[in-house]
């Protein structure tokens, strides 16, 4: 039996910290946008994706190849002002690994990839590939010193006087994810639960109701399409991998009107969230 924590008698200021797991039109796309707002993110790739995910034992990974392309992507981020967070080895499901050892080598190997390329900004920080966790691979990452893990579960993460529940469960949305959990109304006593975060209606509606309660969403995309964006935000890809430039742009453009409105804090990164480093 689960006991969850019930905090009350505080109040908090909405923030966004926005990242991307790789991807196509990431620097074409994002990355002058969060330049013309003085934003940064966050970036998180895998050393060398060799396996579909679905392996329990991934030391066949080929730690020779690197990927040169992703490196400079990583560097030309870095310079910028980015984090570079871990993501593992070879992006597999963590939480279905009951082998501590393997565990261990997806999250030291890309630690050490990551520092051997001189990405220290943002090391201390893990997105769980795939968001798949379990106890185990919890406790093994938390053990390795880090401090706070992302997954999907739970949208919305409130930040207390007291500091966060689970830092080492902490959720987030997928921007791009058409199946993604977005919000939750209720009317008329009745309950209902949105999906989806690839179009702009939806993604503003989420940012609309962090807003009001105050609390800290993570996020992260995977690719930017521009085939069949009609420019209106809300066309679907057929790819919950994938966004429009359009509603990427226009969700940014909105979050920005409402830092400048000063009604929630984008966020530099993990660091900037976690330190209160947004200056």
């Amino acid at each position: 039996m689960y006991f969850d924590s019930i905090w009350t008698g505080f109040s908090s200021k909405a923030q966004y910290v926005l990242g991307c797991d790789q991807g196509p039109f990431l620097e074409e796309v994002a990355v002058p946008i969060f330049e013309s707002y003085g934003w940064v993110g966050y970036a998180a790739f895998s050393f060398n994706v060799v396996d579909t995910g679905t392996s329990n034992s991934t030391v066949q990974a080929d730690m020779t190849s690197p990927g040169s392309s992703a490196n400079a992507k990583l560097a030309r981020l870095y310079a910028k002002g980015w984090d570079v967070i871990s993501h593992s080895v070879t992006h597999p499901r963590l939480g279905d690994m009951s082998a501590e050892g393997n565990i261990q080598y997806q999250i030291q190997m890309s630690q050490q990839w990551l520092l051997s390329n001189k990405f220290f900004r943002g090391n201390e920080f893990y997105a769980s590939p795939q968001s798949s966790s379990s106890r185990l691979s919890e406790l093994v990452i938390k053990t390795l010193g880090f401090k706070l893990q992302r997954h999907a579960r739970k949208t919305n993460t409130a930040i207390t006087p007291w500091g966060i529940d689970n830092p080492h469960h902490v959720g987030g949305i997928g921007w791009g994810s058409n199946a993604a959990p977005a919000y939750t109304s209720v009317t008329g006593g009745v309950t209902s639960s949105t999906l989806g975060q690839q179009t702009l209606a939806k993604m503003r509606r989420t940012i609309d109701v962090m807003e009001v309660y105050g609390d800290t969403c993570i996020v992260w995309w995977h690719g930017i399409t521009t085939t069949g964006d009609t420019g209106s935000g809300e066309d679907l890809t057929g790819d919950n991998l994938l966004i429009t430039a359009s509603a990427i742009t226009q969700t940014l453009a909105y979050l920005r009107q409402r830092e400048l409105a000063g009604g929630l804090t984008v966020a530099r990164g993990f660091t900037g969230m976690w330190y209160g480093t947004n200056l």
